[in-house]
């Protein structure tokens, strides 16, 4: 257990990426106290390595409220002269990009009843709000439960991304906007097939099923 604290304390990111074997571990031997001192320790090395979001923006409401207003930024776009379109339509589709999977988790883990730790700043980029789980909560769930908290993030960012196809094409945006929205869509679907399968929400996903 010091050796754990210590490794939380010296090198809270190596920390980040061991404890939910560490914890699984835990939860195997029904070891209470260890899981939730690594809780305890994960909020503490979270909170030294990103920012600390309001609670708030955990929550599924307030996250599909700001994937709307990506779609509604995007769509309004078009009334303004170019330069503006430009800005406008490009902001709003980072919007929706970042808040979708956030959204996603945000949902299931509210449905499954995942308690949650905090929301901060994370993601592959450092600024997609990002939910921290308490370890001993996710355990406690099913596999099946466990396999839809991750991969829920992934699904919803596609379907996001997807729906600015027909979106473009029916708003009277030029050409430029529908084929940069068909490559943009392209490129998601590469990222989450590609690197989430790697070392995302999918890798994730599928090992969960096999933690029981």
């Amino acid at each position: 257990m010091q050796d754990i604290q210590r490794l939380a304390e010296t090198d809270p990111g190596t920390f980040l990426g061991r404890s939910f074997m560490i914890a699984y571990r835990a939860h195997r031997a029904s070891d209470w106290k260890l899981l939730e001192l690594i809780d305890e320790l994960r909020l503490k090395a979270y909170s030294s390595l990103h920012l600390r979001l309001p609670s708030v923006f955990a929550t599924p409401s307030v996250l599909f409220m700001l994937v709307l207003a990506g779609y509604y930024v995007s769509f309004v776009s078009v009334r303004f002269d170019a330069p503006a379109t430009a800005v406008f339509f490009f902001a709003g589709l980072i919007m929706v990009t970042l808040f979708s999977h956030p959204l996603g988790h945000s949902i299931f883990a509210e449905l499954g009843r995942f308690e949650t730790l905090g929301c901060f700043l994370g993601g592959r980029i450092g600024v997609e709000p990002t939910i921290l789980l308490s370890l001993r909560s996710y355990y406690e769930r099913s596999a099946k439960g466990r396999f839809w908290l991750h991969i829920s993030g992934a699904l919803f960012t596609l379907f996001s991304s997807l729906l600015f196809v027909p979106l473009v094409y029916l708003d009277g945006f030029s050409m430029l906007y529908r084929y940069f929205t068909l490559v943009f869509f392209g490129a998601v679907v590469l990222s989450e097939v590609f690197h989430s399968s790697k070392k995302g929400d999918i890798r994730r996903a599928i090992r969960s099923r096999r933690m029981v």
